[in-house]
């Protein structure tokens, strides 16, 4: 067993058989001696008996002796509390539940600490997931004005769990600090419930009520552009989308894809290239370039295009931005053999892509492929944004100090075709780059050659601002090596794990 348990459930055994061989069967009169002896007898053979369980680890039955045995006051309730709370933090609710559910029970047990057994015994039903008995005693607790914040919060993520977001509103409105960012999305999960029952008139009432509890909310936005959208007011969905962009720029890349639909809706595709170039100037970002580049390809053909989208992954290098560059030098590439190595470049990095987060919570470090508004780790609300992708370099210095000696036994060919081989099973920035410099001595034709020299120079662009060790914990980044994190302060807590680079889209 556990030693904690023994320092636990010790002291509880010890209180349990002196009160009850002592203190409660203490003899009246000389008359009882006989009848104290007996009853003396029973009680130390019961407490033996819960010494043997809890020395062969049987706590179970070990905690039913003792429970039986002593009557709870202020000399044994607080090893009670402890050892009821120390089971449900290892998940054995069962137990804790008992214990707390014995303490309630005591008719003569000060309030005190019949507030502390309430209160745990709550905490018992709502790890167990018995959110309707744990919401009972969370609101009795307030009632009765004790452990109010605690039991607020506790509710607050009750009802978040059953979606019941009056109540939520209701109960976050009582809680310092301020919960308006919370308050906000809670109307916006309002708003799409009356949405998808297609009552347009309610739901947006409720964005506006999102909107009074906090005027950055994006989501709310984006809500009320697709309710616009949905009614064909496409002017209003563009004014409601622009929004985002005073509101917080990292999510302008949501409103990107429903901007575009809206424009070419009104029929105005050249006012919609001229905003996405004014927003491309102030904010990079690889969608609206993809964008612009589909317009000027159209326009001007795809040499101009091509050339367009080089400018900008020069200024702006990112995985995804080389990809589409990839994509767009092939039906401009002559050479077959030039083409056929973009080819396999490019479906490299489209599996390096595919398995690249688009989200990350910038409170827990939480990342993947969805954008949840409130984070599925922290559980933090307008956490979660646009922001970097992870992408793991398994190994690649060891694959490159393997090619190399390859290169000098058997020449280029093989160590490429090694290199190609592995960076095909573990696709990663830094092993596309060696990949691309390996290509460069066997590629003849020149102008295969020089794209190859511009990729590779963005490839070590990009490379060159990617940290190299980040945080298990809080997420902290860098290029260096910290025992401790600058961050959240934990030791060893920081891996030379994800390679961090910035995908706005």
């Amino acid at each position: 067993m556990n030693s904690l348990w023994l320092l636990l459930l010790l002291p509880l055994a010890a209180g349990a058989g002196w009160l009850a061989a002592v203190r409660n069967l203490m003899p009246d009169t000389d008359d009882d001696d006989d009848d104290f002896s007996e009853q003396q007898a029973r009680v130390s053979k019961r407490y033996l008996q819960g010494l043997s369980y809890l020395l062969n680890e049987e706590s179970d039955k070990a905690i039913d002796v003792f429970i039986k045995m002593v009557e709870v006051d202020s000399d044994t309730v607080e090893t009670h509390l402890a050892l009821g709370n120390l089971f449900r933090k290892r998940g054995e609710i069962e137990r804790a539940t008992r214990i707390h559910q014995n303490l309630i029970a005591r008719p003569h047990l000060e309030k005190t600490y019949r507030v502390q057994a309430l209160f745990a015994l709550a905490n018992d039903y709502f790890s167990a997931g018995l959110l309707d008995r744990a919401e009972k005693l969370f609101l009795t607790l307030i009632e009765e004005g004790e452990y109010q914040h605690k039991s607020l919060l506790n509710l607050l993520d009750i009802y978040e769990q059953e979606k019941e977001w009056e109540k939520a509103i209701q109960v976050a409105q009582k809680i310092k600090p301020d919960k308006s960012i919370a308050i906000a999305h809670y109307y916006c999960e309002l708003a799409d419930e009356q949405f998808k029952r297609r009552h347009f008139s309610r739901a947006a009432m409720y964005l506006r009520k999102a909107f009074a509890q906090d005027s950055r909310c994006v989501r709310a936005s984006l809500l009320l552009a697709k309710l616009e959208m949905e009614l064909k007011r496409y002017k209003q969905a563009i004014r409601s989308l622009k929004r985002i962009r005073t509101q917080n720029v990292a999510f302008f890349s949501e409103a990107i894809l429903p901007l575009s639909v809206a424009y070419q809706a009104l029929g105005k595709g050249k006012d919609m290239f001229l905003y996405f170039k004014n927003v491309l100037e102030e904010f990079p970002n690889i969608p609206i370039a993809t964008l612009l580049s589909e317009r000027i390809r159209q326009w001007r053909g795809d040499k101009v295009a091509t050339d367009f989208v080089a400018d900008y992954v020069r200024k702006h290098p990112s995985i995804v931005g080389l990809h589409h560059l990839l994509k767009m030098y092939l039906p401009i590439t002559e050479n077959e053999k030039a083409k056929n190595d973009l080819r396999i470049l490019s479906a490299l990095m489209e599996k390096l892509i595919a398995k690249t987060p688009l989200y990350q919570c910038s409170f827990c470090g939480f990342s993947g492929k969805t954008l949840h508004w409130q984070c599925p780790g922290c559980k933090e609300w307008s956490v979660i944004k646009p922001t970097c992708a992870l992408e793991e370099e398994r190994n690649i210095p060891i694959a490159t100090l393997l090619s190399e000696r390859i290169r000098q036994w058997r020449g280029d060919k093989v160590a490429t075709d090694f290199v190609a081989d592995y960076v095909r099973k573990h696709p990663s920035i830094v092993g596309l780059h060696h990949l691309l410099k390996m290509y460069l001595p066997i590629t003849e034709n020149e102008k295969a050659k020089n794209d190859l020299r511009i990729l590779s120079a963005l490839m070590e662009k990009l490379i060159a601002k990617t940290p190299l060790y980040q945080c298990s914990f809080c997420g902290f980044s860098g290029k260096t090596l910290h025992w401790q994190c600058p961050g959240c302060k934990e030791w060893s807590v920081i891996k030379p794990t994800c390679a961090l680079e910035e995908e706005r889209g």
